[in-house]
């Protein structure tokens, strides 16, 4: 099923390189700690240097899921741009999210933590079941959490231009054909519509979304785009907090200067 191969693709590696590499960015983040309360640099400008390098390479390795992905699963390729700006997005927020935890006292907490908001992002991303059925406030964390914006992004971005066979168009009341509500059927389908989902993109898109609420034929495309980018600068901004708080909390005060008397210095004695 192409829908399934989108929706369960591209998730465990990030998880898992992110998670392994959390205990090095520990020891990064004491060092760079120390270097801060030296006055070799300041939290600012290591966050801007920071997001200078990572950026292009989650563009890089956005590019590197897309190209396969979408080489393998025959989607159309006038959505790929729009899904690769999806995963490079989603990459950086799981990127950000991990630097933070980095910063944590414990590095085997971080990673606890980590891997608990991923498994969490996992079953409230509209795909186990409907983030309406959750009671509040658990069903915040439907709208916090990001593959719920990844999802639903790229599911429209690689259907809203497909076009498949198999189907064809109905009209309820002609030829004693039975519709069931819909404007398209499949003459060689026996479930009785199960596996009958639609000529075009937009139609498996609709059909799709009676089983899984975070499919959807309307084009949210940029709203989800802005959330997944709105997450990263929000872990970003915890990460300078955090560096900046932690830096400045282990600064030791400096001694006030003595002030030096004239007479501070006794008087050589002169020899008769």
């Amino acid at each position: 099923d192409p829908l399934l191969l989108h929706l369960r693709g591209p998730r465990r590696p990030r998880h898992v390189r992110s998670n392994l590499g959390l205990r090095g960015q520990h020891r990064v983040h004491n060092s760079i700690k120390g270097e801060i309360r030296n006055g070799m640099t300041s939290p600012m400008a290591y966050l801007l240097a920071n997001v200078i390098v990572q950026v292009p390479m989650m563009l890089l390795m956005a590019l590197c899921i897309s190209v396969p992905f979408f080489a393998i699963g025959g989607f159309p390729w006038e959505g790929f741009v729009y899904a690769f700006l999806l995963y490079a997005a989603n990459m950086w927020v799981w990127e950000s999210m991990g630097q933070f935890f980095a910063l944590g006292a414990n590095p085997i907490m971080g990673m606890l933590n980590y891997a608990n908001i991923w498994f969490a992002a996992t079953l409230f991303c509209g795909l186990v079941f409907r983030g309406v059925d959750v009671i509040w406030p658990i069903r915040l964390l439907y709208y916090i959490l990001p593959f719920k914006y990844l999802f639903g992004g790229i599911s429209w971005a690689i259907y809203k231009d497909a076009e498949y066979s198999g189907a064809e168009a109905c009209t309820a009341g002609i030829d004693g054909i039975d519709c069931a509500g819909r404007d398209f059927y499949c003459p060689n389908d026996v479930t009785g519509g199960l596996q009958c989902w639609g000529r075009t993109g937009l139609e498996v898109l609709r059909s799709g979304s009676y089983l899984y609420e975070v499919v959807s034929p309307t084009d949210y495309y940029f709203f989800y785009l802005l959330m997944l980018l709105a997450q990263a600068f929000v872990y970003k901004a915890l990460q300078f907090v955090m560096l900046y708080t932690k830096s400045m909390a282990n600064q030791r005060a400096k001694p006030p200067q003595l002030e030096r008397a004239n007479n501070s210095k006794p008087e050589a004695r002169k020899t008769p």
